[in-house]
């Protein structure tokens, strides 16, 4: 396996398609897609499913954090294949858990930009968008950190950043792929929302978003791979 992590990036373009995961990624989005179209379903304007839909949506992001977890997971030991679908144990453990972790790393990359700009007066709605491209560098370090340490103590900045300064050039060329995935899914979201057929659409937009979704994480799995050693947190 390569131990340089520029000449691992193009196999994680190809690693969803190995041997199972074309069939995981199609799986995963017609029952993703078919629940979430029920979820989301409107008859004369009103939200059919209510507050079971919220519930739901919820439990899906949940499962499919957990889900990505794994995948950084499996690509920091040096698997190559993509991990099955996470068995289910419990509601807290499956999708509770998981979704309230996500929220708290999204809280923390983001809330510090909102509390600035809401209480610095001028200055920090002058240096909102700053604070923002800030956290959005910091969330992906947080989240291989969350996922290795199975705790959202990896959240911690005094490892985060630290982390980061070692691995400054492989972290920025990590994040700048990033940036060009998620503008590439906005691209292709769009494409398919102009096709007009709601189910249709919905479904190859899950599909290309679980797609990008497993390349990123396999980014962030193939950084602590090949730069443990730099990074020196144990695994």
């Amino acid at each position: 396996r390569p131990k340089n992590f520029y000449k691992s990036v193009p196999g994680a373009f190809a690693y969803p398609f190995k041997r199972n995961g074309l069939l995981l990624l199609a799986s995963g989005s017609l029952i993703f897609g078919i629940v979430g179209f029920f979820a989301s379903y409107r008859f004369n304007g009103r939200l059919m499913a209510g507050i079971v839909g919220m519930v739901l949506g919820a439990y899906i992001t949940g499962y499919l954090f957990l889900y990505m977890q794994s995948i950084i997971t499996s690509s920091a030991i040096g698997e190559d294949e993509m991990p099955n679908w996470p068995e289910y144990e419990s509601w807290w453990d499956t999708a509770a858990q998981p979704y309230l972790r996500l929220v708290c790393i999204s809280a923390a990359c983001i809330a510090p930009a909102v509390l600035f700009a809401a209480y610095a007066g001028h200055l920090g709605r002058l240096l909102l968008v700053p604070w923002l491209v800030a956290g959005c560098c910091y969330a992906p370090m947080a989240l291989l950190a969350v996922a290795m340490d199975d705790s959202l103590s990896g959240l911690n900045p005094l490892l985060v950043i630290p982390s980061i300064l070692r691995v400054p050039v492989e972290y920025l060329v990590s994040c700048l792929l990033v940036g060009v995935l998620v503008f590439v899914l906005s691209a292709l979201n769009f494409l398919t929302a102009a096709l007009h057929q709601a189910f249709v659409g919905q479904i190859l937009g899950l599909f290309f978003t679980l797609y990008i979704m497993v390349v990123e994480m396999r980014l962030l799995g193939l950084l602590y791979y090949t730069r443990k050693d730099r990074l020196g947190w144990h695994a």
